[in-house]
């Protein structure tokens, strides 16, 4: 099973399943922030202020505002625009997940457990350096029985791109030293 998204799958259904919060605010627009506002907003402070701490300060002021005028906006309006995108993906996702003989459905997609990380660096066809993110997740599937199963999905994701290829696959397990008492 080989799909390709162009979101992240872990933080897809923490948008489905959480409230609206500041937080949720941040996850989702961290790339867009980072990619425009911060250097603007560094620049114009820097030549106005000329100070590293006053830059700082109106940064925070300027962040802290952007998240609240988003919060306060999408509360007034009692409209959660990241959770219809997130179940509206979701729910496509798992029909293609039903495609590729991984019966599951939208409902135990949101059951899915987080529980491992790990980066790599490789190099890419052109010979620059990479780093790949795996993110393991257990996500319910129903069984040949019917019973509800647990199946290990692997997200593969090139840090800086927007795909995201979801395979099935665990961890892989390592050695760890330990120390012997006496040797």
């Amino acid at each position: 099973m080989n799909i390709i998204i162009n979101y992240d799958f872990w933080e897809h259904i923490l948008d489905a399943k959480e409230e609206l919060t500041p937080f949720k605010i941040i996850r989702n627009n961290k790339r867009k922030w980072a990619r425009f506002q911060f250097p603007l907003y560094t620049l114009v402070d820097a030549v106005v202020t000329g100070d590293l701490r006053a830059t700082i300060l109106c940064l925070t002021i300027q962040f802290g505002g952007l998240i609240g005028v988003e919060y306060f906006a999408c509360k007034s309006f009692d409209d959660d625009a990241y959770a219809k995108i997130a179940k509206k993906d979701l729910t496509s996702l798992a029909q293609k997940m039903n495609d590729n003989y991984v019966k599951t459905s939208y409902p135990l997609l949101l059951d899915s457990e987080y529980y491992d990380r790990q980066f790599k660096i490789h190099f890419n066809e052109s010979k620059l350096p990479e780093m790949v993110e795996k993110k393991y997740v257990l996500v319910p599937t129903y069984g040949l029985d019917g019973d509800i199963n647990t199946i290990s999905i692997v997200q593969n994701h090139v840090i800086g791109s927007k795909e995201y290829v979801l395979t099935v696959g665990t961890p892989d397990r390592k050695l760890k030293p330990s120390l012997v008492p006496g040797v």
